[in-house]
């Protein structure tokens, strides 16, 4: 780039950085005022003295800081976790994603990010917005990648931007200050550039022409005042040289080569530069080192304004409340130390001089003499402020009441409530307050995934080298697993970075540690009265149920011993080769289970079978008894027709019902005929004698009718 273009970039820079520092100017100041709010610092050093001059004392009640201290412990309390999936349905993306959510959880321990995401979230919480740096380290003091907090005053966004992430802003700047000697060692050609911006002593000048240009870094009284407002690090009496640097990432616009655009709302391609400038000089410019595409910082926001675009914290809403109830219970404080009488100037008397009944008015232990009846007749009155004291506590009441519903943080939340409340009563409550809290852990949820993608996406980058890290165990039972080794007999990377491109997902955990509780603790109540009808269904959930705790210490090792015991397994994770052989032999143990089971059943029902067969066959037989019978009963009627009345006589004796008419059963022309005149009388044949069915079933069987006689 030739000089004259560079220069032209540095104005360009430079105008923009300034603008953009004019247009915050205000919100800036008031989250300064928040900070001093949080820090109990909540009385200029003018209204201080107006205070002390008509008697009152500067003291205050700060509800400010617990409201933020709940809501920072919520945040540490309530960490989610995430893991790594992949883009492709293959094996080898699924061991990169496997290896890559290893490493990302070794960089979280390694680098203490936890703590850096809760210093980005404090700031946030107290001034609106806090900041990550997700970024590769240049030094070898630890992993290749690693996420810093950033201070708020140092950071300076394009407020006209609409999203909330970054990724339609065009600018975001990073000031720096620091010492001449260490700028060198960073530049070592930009020696003279740097010397020619070089500060020193009280800092008047410490933005060189910069608080000239600007209106709010405007003359030598404003600069020094105002610069600590807006930079880290400015010790404005510092003897050592020092100079700033602003760090400017930009998104420059790209000609594209398709010819096709859809409309204006992507009409172009965007690029990520990096430019570092001095008030005078640039000293380096250059394309994004990172792939991603976006800006390495990850706003971390509270509130953002809907008009202004930019951030506030709870603490603006209640700082005119914490005003008042300062004021109420200075008042009241105040009242309940006067002592104050009204007199009439007859009622002193010649013992004592007005300045001495005022000295012993002040004093204890003193004692003041008026004119004799001046007491007794009313002349000498005693102020009281009792009932005044009485009003200024109330309205002191209202305020904190009014900041708790405000803030969405009650008492409830707190469990600090004396309410005689039940338990279900001040769970209800607590979750009406939390309700106004969650567009705050709902940004930080969006912020925690956003750092996400950007550190797996520079891990992709430049983390390819072989590394162990460990995945499970402690001491000396550690294990480990390697990151890009080469395998000879595959031909490949094992667990290779850069083979396939895996999507971050934060966790579904909400930020509400007493609900996560509770809702485990009624699972918990559930599966105690399910374990005496349905115990698999406990077996089945049980491990579900304690993955859902949001505290439980040595979580994983829980899990694990419990999926262990009850034969599930974590459907999240790949099956092992083990596995996966234990599964086989589960289900071969479990088909022949089923087929024992099923031969089992076939042979009950064969023999079921068989007996009803007999069943069957024995009646028959019975039927085919009885039907023999009958009809040698009917062959012996039929042939013996005199027998009949005999037997109907004998059945109607025993009890027999008559079913039916026996007609057609005995042939007619076998019935005894009248006798008439003229024709010979045949004997009668003698009846046989009776027995009791003997030969009945003879000839039952043969073929033949050997049992009945034939006619």
């Amino acid at each position: 780039m030739t000089t004259a273009a560079q220069s032209e970039r540095h104005g360009r820079l430079k105008n923009m950085y300034l603008e953009e520092l004019d247009r915050q100017h205000l919100n800036r100041q008031e989250r300064m005022k928040w900070v001093r709010y949080y820090n109990n610092d909540q009385f200029t050093l003018e209204r201080r003295r107006k205070l002390e001059s008509v008697g009152l004392s500067p003291a205050s009640n700060n509800m400010v800081r617990p409201i933020i201290e709940y809501l920072k412990g919520t945040e540490r309390r309530g960490r989610v976790d995430f893991t790594v999936a992949p883009r492709k349905d293959s094996k080898e993306a699924r061991e990169s994603a496997q290896a890559k959510q290893e490493l990302m959880k070794w960089l979280d321990y390694t680098n203490q990010t936890g703590f850096e995401r809760s210093l980005a979230t404090d700031q946030a919480f107290i001034t609106g917005l806090g900041w990550l740096e997700v970024a590769t380290r240049q030094d070898r003091s630890g992993p290749k990648v690693v996420s810093m907090a950033e201070d708020w005053r140092n950071m300076l966004h394009d407020s006209r931007g609409i999203t909330m992430d970054g990724d339609d802003w065009r600018y975001l700047f990073r000031t720096k200050v620091i010492d001449l000697d260490v700028a060198k060692a960073i530049f070592p050609n930009k020696a003279a550039e740097l010397e020619k911006v070089a500060q020193k002593g009280a800092g008047a000048h410490l933005l060189g022409d910069w608080s000239g240009t600007s209106a709010i870094l405007g003359g030598n009284d404003t600069a020094s005042s105002e610069a600590s407002t807006y930079f880290v690090g400015t010790d404005l009496y510092s003897t050592r040289d020092r100079v700033m640097l602003v760090e400017c990432w930009t998104r420059d616009p790209v000609k594209r080569t398709d010819k096709h655009i859809g409309g204006l709302v992507d009409p172009v391609s965007w690029e990520i530069n990096c430019t570092i400038i001095t008030a005078d000089d640039i000293l380096v410019e250059s394309k994004s080192p990172y792939k991603h595409g976006k800006f390495p910082f990850v706003p971390v926001w509270c509130y953002r304004d809907i008009d202004s675009g930019l951030p506030y914290s709870p603490i603006r809403d209640l700082v005119d409340v914490q005003d008042s109830l300062n004021s109420h219970l200075m008042r009241a404080k105040f009242l309940s130390h006067v002592n104050q009488i009204w007199i009439e100037a007859g009622a002193i008397g010649d013992v004592m001089t007005l300045e001495q009944i005022e000295k012993e008015m002040r004093d204890p232990m003193g004692i003041a003499i008026f004119a004799d009846g001046a007491i007794a007749n009313g002349r000498v009155k005693k102020t009281e402020h009792g009932g005044d004291v009485q009003k200024m506590m109330m309205l002191a009441q209202a305020d904190m009441d009014t900041m708790h519903r405000m803030s969405g943080v009650t008492p409830e939340n707190r469990e600090t409530s004396a309410d005689s409340l039940s338990g279900k009563s001040r769970a209800l409550k607590a979750e009406q307050g939390a309700i106004l809290t969650t567009a705050i852990f709902d940004n930080l949820l969006r912020a925690r995934g956003l750092e996400g993608v950007l550190t797996l996406a520079t891990a992709e980058q430049y983390m390819l080298h072989e590394l162990a890290v460990p995945v499970s165990g402690k001491g000396p039972a550690r294990k480990f697993s390697t990151l890009n080794q080469w395998d000879a007999e595959q031909g490949r990377f094992v667990n290779d970075m850069a083979a396939d491109e895996s999507e971050f997902q934060v966790g579904e955990q909400a930020w509400k540690q007493f609900h996560a509780e509770a809702m485990y603790d009624s699972l918990m109540q559930v599966l105690g009265q399910l374990a005496s009808s349905a115990p698999q269904v406990v077996v089945a959930l049980l491990d579900v149920v304690f993955e859902m705790h949001p505290t439980l210490p040595n979580k994983e090792k829980v899990l694990q011993r419990v999926r262990g015991a009850t034969g599930m397994r974590d459907e999240d994770t790949e099956l092992t080769p083990e596995q996966q052989a234990a599964m086989q032999q589960q289900q071969q143990v479990a088909q022949a289970q089923f087929q024992a089971q099923m031969a089992q059943l076939q042979a009950t029902i064969r023999e079921a079978e068989a007996k009803g067969e007999k069943l069957e066959a024995e009646a028959m037989a019975k039927r085919l008894e009885s039907l023999y019978m009958a009809a040698q009963a009917a062959q012996v009627l039929a042939a013996n027709p005199d027998i009949a009345r005999a037997a109907d006589e004998l059945a109607k004796a025993s009890g027999f019902k008559d079913i039916g008419s026996m007609a057609g059963l005995i042939d007619p022309a076998a019935a005894p005929q009248e006798q008439t005149m003229g024709q010979p009388v045949e004997q009668a044949q003698p009846l046989p004698e009776l027995q009791q069915a003997d030969g009945a079933m003879a000839g039952i069987e043969t073929a033949a009718a050997d049992g009945v006689q034939t006619v």
